[in-house]
């Protein structure tokens, strides 16, 4: 394991930024869910 802090401090941060990213994906996932919920509700049978 490399002790550089500059080093720590990138990897950290690119684990802070794939988490930030991987929220912003499910919210829009579940806000596409949630208007093709809608849509199918509106749209009849």
């Amino acid at each position: 394991m490399n002790k550089n802090p500059k080093f720590i401090w990138y990897l950290n941060n690119g684990k802070q930024r794939a988490q930030n990213k991987y929220q912003v994906f499910l919210q829009s996932t579940k806000i596409q869910n949630r208007q093709k919920q809608q849509y199918q509700f509106w749209t009849p049978n």
